[in-house]
């Protein structure tokens, strides 16, 4: 009976033992994988916010890059303008300087339409129209030298325009910046 008693108790601390092991690394393998839950959780966020910051600076290029062209694009459009009032020549330098900042308003809108959010990219096509209005009255005005065909109050909503679309572009890039997931 004794060596009975010694055998049992041999298998029974082998067994305890073992069992002690399998809950202790039960435990151990659900905290490893709360922990491992976490990290990937703070890997996201971090990865997201660089995509954030990556987002932001391609934007604040394409937006500032927009916005001057097609400012510079009214400013010489209304130079334009006042040389034609002046009596200065309707050909020439001055105007291949309206259709070069022209040119590169184009360009701007054209890669802005790629990373811009909608609605940036609405107010720059409603600046855009007017900015064409712009010209094509500059156009007539060159063409026929009368300036009273022009449609009223345009130059005031083309500024207009263009400092809806910078509203519009510090918006987004706000939106871009403190956008959380």
């Amino acid at each position: 009976m004794t060596w009975w008693a010694a055998v049992l108790g041999f298998v029974g601390a082998l067994g305890g033992s073992w069992g002690g092991q399998l809950i202790v690394a039960r435990r151990e393998d659900r905290r490893w994988d709360r922990e491992r839950e976490r990290e990937e959780e703070r890997w996201r966020r971090e990865q997201q916010k660089e995509i954030n910051q990556r987002i932001f600076e391609e934007r604040k290029l394409a937006y500032g890059s927009l916005v001057l062209h097609m400012s510079n694009w009214c400013i010489e459009m209304n130079s334009f303008g006042l040389h034609l009032f002046t009596g200065g020549e309707a050909r020439g330098p001055k105007w291949e300087v309206v259709e070069k900042f022209e040119q590169a308003a184009a360009q701007a809108l054209r890669a802005a339409d790629l990373l811009a959010d909608k609605t940036v990219i609405n107010a720059a096509k409603a600046a855009w129209t007017l900015d064409m209005k712009f010209m094509n009255e500059l156009h007539v005005w060159d063409l026929t030298g009368d300036s009273s065909k022009g449609e009223e109050g345009l130059e005031k909503r083309v500024s207009i325009a263009l400092e809806e679309l910078k509203s519009a572009a510090r918006a987004d890039m706000n939106a871009v910046l403190h956008y959380k997931q």
